[in-house]
């Protein structure tokens, strides 16, 4: 890459890390941010007025890298609760009843028990706020749906997002937090006080298009489960796909067809280039013919949600098609990196979306190592060249989220290569014919022909896939690496790619080096997770405490078994390196460190001795003044198996005896140490 102009890569870098540094600081004065970034800006300014003086590019370069990571900091705090005077969650009570305005912007998938919306405050209380916020709506028989841009009055009162309950688990705050979601609000259909259709939109217009799609799928002669693959391939749309089927398509590395990302916009870009090719022997034809690409291409985007994955490459591949246009050449890695920065620009909090990151990386890869490591091998024929090219292909972007895959979901599809050398030559025919279809039920035309052969189709893909799952000693499970490793594991694999790509002596020291430096994190890792603890887990209507010694985990429950490889014994067991895991019955009585613990359950019977820690389980039914009175514990704690009303007489009667109360419900698990 020396011979690059490397600018636009260095800015994104800065950009980047301006952004992820942000993410990790705690509030500070936001004022004094923007004087900083206003004279870094006028300095900038005044070097360039007087750029012919300028005597140390050096320095203006270093001054150029330090702008744009101030505004990487600046453009993430910017939509900060903390820094913004009109944002409602510094408005807003977390206890009272409001009346609040909504705009709805997003309809996510809905569970069993309600449906949810990501939504913009406009009002609360007739004052004007801003922000996003989750709507939640109980579910029931009479509910009728909302869409983009319809705007509700409801009534109700704000929900703030709680912190993990129990420890090494998904931080759904966190994550809702990156997509500027800091509250939610849960309301009953009859608190609905009035809705309108908001103004027309794109994102509205999308909507409706999608779900009319939809529903004539729905009225096809495809199958149910060969339906569920045409809408997650071409629609983006995979609610109708069990869980257990989109395991099945993990498993076998090949989960990247169910999600319209990078891989379906190269194919659909591909494929209208040779389709509107003639256009070009018109005048102006190339310009005509990239303005036609560029359109469908992004209205293809936005029908399909305008995920991260699908923007960065729609982004991407639309700087391809102007450069092409205008006759000047581009360089793949600028063009990456040009999208990256624009849209790191426009939505900063993008960066730590999983799906946006993968996507990135595995585009890197395959332009940086997929051209040497095709050069390892010269195939002769036609067949051997397409089989050699996408295994190169797949090895590169493999390459480039293997670490990152691990890190975030903890297993590694060993088969990845097989799938992806027998699916990917049927990609492109397996999209476009689906786009075919979906139109064609789109209008009421679709053959019964057409649909059978694509039923077909589609039955073939599935039991290879559930073939390739069933192949279950090829699948790694159960595997996780820290922060810290997951970055030494991508200077490795970057070494070795280097070492690869220019033959370098040094680069295999350096690979070395840090593979030495990997193993010793890891066992710092595991020496770190030795901990000796008792963890009262949170759990609803069951009782889980756990005893961790070394990397052996003792389990105390009133569940079945099942419960070690379920939530949250098998997230807890993954990310603290535990090997083995026993389940045993829960004693009344024990001892850990120096705390007498005494577990009272629906029993109600307690002894009449002194206790340290008083456990409530199962809702007894007691007079707790009674039996602070004959233990005199401590602490009083109580799990997820208890009725919530029996919690806040718990609570009133601890408050009032002056004892600390936890409940695991508000408070998250309870770790004796």
């Amino acid at each position: 890459m020396n011979s690059l102009n490397t600018v636009i890569i260095k800015f994104s870098v800065a950009l980047a890390l301006g952004i992820a540094t942000a993410a990790q600081l705690p509030q500070f004065d936001f004022s004094l941010l923007k004087i900083i970034w206003i004279l870094f800006a006028i300095s900038i300014a005044v070097m360039l007025l007087h750029r012919k003086k300028l005597r140390s590019p050096t320095v203006f370069g270093f001054l150029l890298l330090l702008f744009f990571f101030v505004s990487g900091v600046a453009i993430y705090v910017k939509d900060d609760p903390a820094v913004r005077s009109n944002h409602y969650v510094r408005h807003a009570s977390y206890n009272d009843q409001a009346l609040v305005e909504l705009k709805v912007n997003r309809v996510l998938q809905p569970t069993p028990y309600e449906h949810r919306y990501y939504s913009e405050i406009i009002s609360m209380d007739n004052s004007k706020v801003h922000g996003n916020i989750l709507l939640k709506i109980k579910s029931t028989g009479s509910y009728t749906l909302f869409e983009p841009g319809d705007q509700i009055l409801v009534y109700g009162n704000l929900e703030s997002i709680k912190d993990n309950l129990n420890p090494d688990q998904f931080d759904y705050r966190k994550y809702l937090s990156h997509k500027k979601v800091f509250a939610a609000i849960r309301i009953e259909p009859e608190h609905i006080l009035s809705c309108r259709p908001g103004d027309p939109s794109m994102m509205n217009l999308a909507f409706k298009i999608r779900r009319y799609l939809l529903r004539n799928l729905e009225n096809s002669s495809l199958g149910v489960k060969e339906r569920g693959v045409l809408q997650a391939l071409v629609l983006g749309y995979r609610e109708d796909i069990s869980k257990e089927s989109q395991q099945k398509f993990a498993d076998a590395g090949a989960i990247h067809i169910l999600a319209v990302s990078g891989l379906h916009v190269g194919v659909l870009f591909l494929f209208l280039s040779r389709l509107f090719f003639p256009v070009t022997y018109i005048p102006q034809g190339k310009k005509i013919r990239a303005l036609i690409i560029v359109l469908l291409l992004w209205g293809y985007a936005i029908v399909v949600g305008a995920s991260p994955s699908v923007v960065r490459a729609v982004t991407m591949f639309t700087c391809f098609a102007i450069a092409e246009s205008l006759n000047r050449p581009t360089n793949s890695f600028n063009t990456l990196f040009l999208s990256f920065f624009f849209l790191l620009w426009i939505e900063p909090r993008w960066l730590f979306q999983v799906g946006f990151q993968m996507s990135y990386l595995a585009v890197f890869f395959i332009i940086w190592l997929q051209p040497a490591i095709y050069k390892l091998y010269q195939p002769r024929f036609a067949l051997d060249r397409l089989l050699w090219g996408i295994t190169s292909v797949s090895l590169a972007a493999q390459l480039g989220v293997a670490p990152l895959s691990i890190y975030y979901f903890h297993q590694f599809p060993g088969l990845f290569l097989l799938t992806n050398v027998v699916i990917m030559p049927f990609m492109a025919l397996l999209l476009i014919s689906g786009i075919l279809v979906v139109a064609l039920a789109g209008l009421q035309l679709l053959p019964t022909f057409l649909a059978e052969y694509y039923n077909l189709f589609c039955n073939l893909l599935i039991q290879f896939i559930e073939w390739v799952a069933g192949r279950e000693q090829f699948i790694i499970r159960d595997i996780a690496i820290s922060f810290v490793s997951l970055s030494i594991g991508y200077g490795i694999i970057i070494f070795a790619g280097r070492m690869l790509v220019r033959r370098k002596r040094k680069h295999l020291f350096f690979c070395l080096g840090l593979c030495v430096l990997l193993i010793s994190a890891e066992k710092q890792t595991i020496n770190s997770k030795r901990e000796e603890q008792l963890i009262l887990f949170h759990k609803t209507k069951s009782t889980l405490l756990a005893h961790q010694k070394d990397r052996k985990l003792m389990i105390h429950s009133n569940s079945d078994s099942t419960l070690m490889a379920r939530y949250p014994i098998k997230n807890y067991s993954v990310e603290n390196r535990i090997k083995d895991k026993t389940m045993l019955n829960l004693p009344p009585t024990f001892k850990f460190q120096q705390d007498r613990i005494f577990l009272v359950d629906s029993l109600g019977f307690y002894p009449n001795r002194d206790i340290d820690v008083v456990i409530l389980i199962q809702s007894p039914k007691i007079h707790l003044d009674r039996l602070i009175d004959s233990l005199r514990p401590e602490i009083v704690v109580a799990d997820g198996s208890n009725y919530l009303s029996f919690i806040h007489r718990w609570k009133m009667t601890c408050i009032q005896r002056k004892i600390p109360f936890h409940y695991t419900g508000e408070k998250g698990a309870y770790v004796f140490k």
